[in-house]
């Protein structure tokens, strides 16, 4: 069977790309989610790269990279409201206990550069944050954010609080969607923007075109 051609002028085609440009824009204007205490879990998807080397390309984003120093500022700035309920300004020694797990499920390449620097305590020695409060997905042959909403353990998502979720501002709206197919609360969800936020137009532009087709194929 031929694949369906979708025509850009169609109706329901410019109206899928007018709500994204909506949504973004909505976004935008709310800024970044204010941290809670009840944030417990912090989930980072994947960009495309498969390790954390800064482009070469001038003013260009590793947004693998990004997302994830992003998820480890927010599970930091949630431990620091936490231990501030409990045991006021000072931070306590034991504030590792306090921070939030975070969970990464990419391509099996990335899942081994996480690891890798794992067991070279990077996260220790660049970030401070303890790397058992990371959480790696087996080798499951991910290839896309699909696979990731599809294989996504379910029972990470918290019984109270919110799992936060932290993905560029340009693929939230598609995230979104991912949410709704596999019918999960939007309620328990957080969607964070990597930080520094930004909207490659090229990006934009293209994630735009795509939501509708995938939306009549069934992928969202």
């Amino acid at each position: 069977m031929a694949e369906r051609q979708f025509e850009y002028h169609d109706s329901e085609y410019q109206a899928s790309r007018q709500e994204y440009v909506k949504r973004i824009r909505e976004i935008v204007e709310r800024g970044l989610p204010e941290p809670k205490p009840d944030w417990n879990m912090v989930w980072v998807l994947s960009g495309a790269e498969e390790n954390f080397e800064d482009p070469s390309e001038k003013g260009v984003i590793n947004q693998t990279k990004n997302r994830f120093e992003t998820g480890i500022n927010i599970a930091k700035m949630v431990a620091k409201l936490r231990t501030e309920e409990m045991s006021g300004d000072a931070e306590p020694p034991d504030f590792a206990k306090y921070i939030p797990h975070i969970y990464f499920n990419g391509t099996d390449k990335q899942n081994d550069f996480i690891r890798k620097i794992i067991l070279e305590k990077a996260f220790e020695d660049k970030y401070s944050f303890p790397s058992e409060k990371i959480t790696i997905s087996p080798n499951q042959g991910i290839r896309h954010t699909g696979d990731q909403f599809s294989l996504f353990p379910k029972e990470y998502i918290p019984d109270k609080g919110k799992l936060v979720t932290v993905t560029d501002l340009y693929h939230i709206p598609r995230a979104e969607k991912y949410f709704k197919k596999h019918s999960i609360d939007p309620e328990k969800i957080v969607l964070y923007p990597a930080v520094p936020v930004t909207l490659p137009v090229r990006k934009a532009l293209s994630e735009a075109k795509k939501i509708f087709p995938y939306l009549q194929q069934g992928i969202l």
